[in-house]
């Protein structure tokens, strides 16, 4: 009697203790994901998991972590934790990765990863935590980006102060566009109002003779360049953005196109102003998808308004000097006149 009652309450602790570990397994508010040692698949997943990722529990035991992982980050920490932890030299292991929702979108998740063990030692399965971080990281994402832009503003304000030719200017504010500013591509255009037509100044993250860099784009017409942003940038007279230029692939023609190939997904035009006239326009390309809000819009803005006063600075150069050649042109002629006129 005594040995059933004492089994009968250690079958109520471990109901107990079962009920317990369901009750946090299920209730628990971030995400809790068992994996097979070997092969990565999901053994069992909680209703958090579910809510944050939207795949029911049936799929969700269907997959592996890789397809729940962004491709871009699929095994890339796996050597990290996996032997070290098979070894017992890892106990946890964290990290940040982007996961994919049922339906394509992404989600940012902090990772933690435990091995669990049985009595004897051997791994039976990983334990992996997941957190939704997404606001987070796209807050940490916008401040980077608007860094980026302030610290091209910082270098091409510097620029506009030593340079005192326009083609160098052009050359430097795409250099540290791309440089500084992480851009894919920048590239700087002169626009001709009487044949609309832009003309390649200048341009940073382009081969010599690439298709994206040469080339003059006709803008005159029902063309698809004249439907493009850079059209309507100088149109309107104000910058314009594609924050995911796939989804008109037509607009902008062959350059739009050999753009998408090669994996840009947001592009801003910015019309460069001298003296109330546009004089061209600076084209920004990121791989990025949806870079462009109104913060870096602004500080876009600033940054074409930083290069026109630039650009009116040497024009007004170029006038002073042109008018003081003409001076001494004239001033000659009239020295010339006046000997002949003494001669005579």
């Amino acid at each position: 009697v005594e040995r059933a009652l004492q089994e009968s309450a250690e079958r109520a602790a471990r109901q107990l203790a079962d009920a317990r570990h369901r009750a946090t397994f299920d209730n628990a508010p971030i995400g809790i994901i068992h994996t097979d040692v070997d092969t990565d698949g999901i053994l069992h997943a909680n209703p958090k998991v579910v809510e944050l990722l939207g795949y029911t529990q049936d799929e969700l035991l269907r997959m592996t972590m890789d397809h729940l992982v962004h491709s871009d980050y699929r095994g890339t920490d796996r050597e990290k934790y996996r032997e070290r932890m098979l070894r017992g030299e890892l106990k946890l292991f964290s990290s940040e990765r982007v996961f994919v929702r049922k339906g394509g979108s992404a989600i940012w998740v902090n990772r933690t990863i435990s091995l669990v063990r049985d009595a004897t030692g051997s791994p039976l399965f990983f334990i992996r935590m997941i957190e939704d971080i997404t606001e987070r990281k796209t807050q940490e994402l916008r401040i980077s980006r608007l860094n980026r832009i302030l610290s091209v503003l910082s270098g091409i304000n510097s620029a506009i102060v030593r340079i005192r030719d326009r083609k160098q200017l052009f050359d430097e504010a795409c250099r540290i566009a791309v440089e500084h500013g992480g851009f894919g591509i920048a590239w700087i255009g002169i626009f001709d109002p009487e044949r609309l037509e832009i003309t390649p100044a200048a341009s940073a993250g382009l081969e010599e003779n690439d298709s994206l860099r040469s080339g003059k784009l006709i803008l005159r017409g029902n063309t698809p360049q004249s439907q493009g942003l850079i059209a309507r940038a100088i149109k309107e007279r104000r910058p314009v953005f594609s924050n995911d230029i796939t989804v008109e692939p037509e607009v902008g023609g062959e350059r739009r196109a050999e753009a998408i190939r090669r994996g840009y997904r947001s592009v801003i035009t910015l019309p460069l102003l001298v003296e109330g006239s546009v004089a061209g326009s600076l084209s920004l390309f990121t791989k990025e998808p949806d870079f462009f809000n109104d913060e870096e819009v602004k500080l876009l803005t600033e940054l074409a308004g930083d290069i026109s006063f630039g650009l009116e600075h040497i024009t007004g150069q170029e006038k002073i000097e042109k008018l003081s050649r003409i001076r001494a042109v004239s001033s000659g002629i009239n020295a010339a006149i006046v000997r002949i006129r003494d001669r005579e």
